[in-house]
């Protein structure tokens, strides 16, 4: 999780679910929800708009 939410782009899976109303379950949500559980620069990225 920490990887996907590194990474500079969003993936299909990303669009599809936040198209269909559950943004909750990405991987960017979670990870930027526990900030606590994961390094600090996977977080901001996690918190940082998408594209």
């Amino acid at each position: 999780m920490t990887d996907c939410a590194r990474r500079r782009t969003q993936g299909t899976g990303f669009v599809l679910l936040v198209e269909a109303g559950v943004g909750t379950c990405t991987v960017e949500y979670i990870v930027a929800t526990d900030p606590d559980r994961i390094p600090q620069d996977a977080a901001a990225a996690a918190r940082r708009e998408p594209g």
